[in-house]
């Protein structure tokens, strides 16, 4: 009889990396599932009255870079497209009040084509942030259109224009000033009351110093006919202000106090030929360039006489003078007794004093006179020499627009600098600051004789 067989136990030979690879897999898996999650930024629900193609899984883009995606879309309640979005971390700014998001996707107008790269590929939700310090929020409305421009600056203008009629003007219109674009018609509808066409027109905020208070502006068609001896003429502005039409802006040579978001005009169909005629000296980008620059703080001054002899009339001349510590500063025909005259009277600053002496010193056409002070003028050390032709700025009564002078409109002689004769000066800027645009530092005051003005350079500390 046979034996049987005798089982024997060995024990698992088998690798430790049966066991350490899954684990080691494990925890990468964890790691990226971790990592995914610090990434995430705050959810926002985006309404959109069509989905235009829109996918879960299309990006959320802004510039041009992925800031989210789409992680899902549904049918609301009523009958609009909710759009679920995931921001990412680096972009949870953009969950603000302010915010706005459209579908990009091939629009063909007569401004232009906007978004073509969507056209083979796929939709994508775009989003323009709000300014800063907005609060937070975490619905949104969608824009049935793109905006005009994917970017917005602080300071931008925007203002609202009564028509009688469209007479087909359409959104993105230019808003013209001297033939160049300062701006766009963002829309056109009808007046709440029908009574007119409300125009919105946004004001780039580089130029928004050129719509003032008395501005006007009127309807330009971007094409004139005209028939002469030399035959017939057709002169076309650009092909976007032919197709759109347009509206140009016209500002008064003494222009008014600037104007603020919401103000109204009326929108006339032709400009009236003083309109073509005004020639306002109005700063063009940031008053000063210095963030630092603080604008002068000067002091309505009257001087008043009576010249010698019985049937002698008084005479009066006015101006602005700089207040120091214990002195006054400015025109020396503002601070001196004329001659031949009699009760010489000089009234600034709420104050009245009879002038019977020369004032305590003159260097050619400025002067300086004892008088009370409050320290309201900037420190001294603000001044510096105008070496060169630069952009100026010409500050004086609160009241009025400072001028801006360019470079190409000073001129220089034997006396110094001058400005040209195309600028509109009187009496109201006679001792004005003078100001550097690019550092706002003052490099002189603004005498005023005959309607030209003439850079008096300021003394030293």
């Amino acid at each position: 009889m046979t034996a049987a067989p005798l089982a024997h136990v060995a024990p698992d030979r088998r690798s430790p990396w049966t066991w350490i690879l899954p684990l080691a897999a494990l925890l990468f898996a964890l790691f990226l599932v971790r990592r995914a999650w610090a990434e995430r930024g705050p959810g926002v629900l985006v309404h959109a009255q069509d989905g235009h193609g829109l996918e879960a899984g299309d990006p959320l883009r802004y510039r041009g870079i992925d800031v989210g995606r789409v992680e899902a879309l549904e049918l609301g309640a009523a009958g609009d497209v909710l759009v679920h979005v995931r921001l990412a971390r680096s972009a949870s700014s953009l969950a603000r009040a302010g915010t706005r998001f459209w579908i990009a996707r091939p629009v063909l107008g007569v401004e232009g084509v906007r978004g073509l790269e969507t056209a083979l590929g796929a939709r994508y939700l775009a989003v323009l942030p709000a300014l800063e310090g907005t609060a937070s929020q975490r619905e949104f409305v969608a824009l049935e259109e793109p905006p005009l421009a994917e970017s917005e600056e602080p300071g931008a203008l925007e203002v609202v224009l009564l028509a009688a009629a469209r007479d087909g003007l359409a959104r993105g219109a230019p808003v013209l000033y001297r033939g160049l674009a300062i701006g766009a018609i963002a829309a056109v509808s009808l007046a709440s009351d029908a009574t007119a066409v409300e125009v919105r027109a946004r004001i780039q905020a580089p130029f928004a110093e050129l719509v003032r208070s008395d501005s006007r502006f009127y309807r330009t068609r971007g094409v004139a006919l005209s028939l002469d001896l030399g035959g017939l003429e057709l002169a076309v502005d650009s092909l976007q202000s032919l197709w759109l039409g347009g509206v140009a802006l016209a500002t008064p040579t003494q222009a008014g106090a600037r104007a603020s978001t919401g103000a109204r005009f009326e929108l006339a169909r032709e400009p009236e030929a003083e309109w073509l005629e005004w020639r306002p000296a109005l700063p063009v980008g940031s008053a000063l360039t210095s963030a630092s620059a603080q604008l002068p703080r000067l002091v309505a001054a009257r001087l008043s006489w009576r010249p010698k002899g019985w049937f002698a009339r008084s005479r009066v001349r006015s101006g602005w003078l700089v207040r120091e510590a214990d002195s006054v500063l400015g025109p020396a025909d503002l601070l001196q007794v004329p001659e031949d005259a009699q009760e010489v009277f000089l009234e600034f600053g709420g104050a009245r004093m009879a002038l019977v002496s020369p004032p305590e010193w003159t260097s050619g056409a400025l002067a300086r006179r004892a008088s009370a002070g409050d320290g309201g003028a900037p420190p001294r050390a603000d001044t510096r020499a105008l070496a060169q032709p630069e952009d100026l700025l010409l500050c004086a009564d609160p009241a009025l627009a400072p001028i801006a002078v360019a470079a190409s409109h000073l001129e220089h002689d034997e006396r110094g600098w001058s400005l040209a004769p195309l600028l509109a000066l009187d009496e109201r800027w006679h001792g004005a600051a003078v100001l550097a645009r690019e550092d706002g530092r003052w490099v002189g005051l603004l005498l005023v004789a005959d309607g030209q003005g003439r850079i008096a350079d300021l003394p030293g500390p």
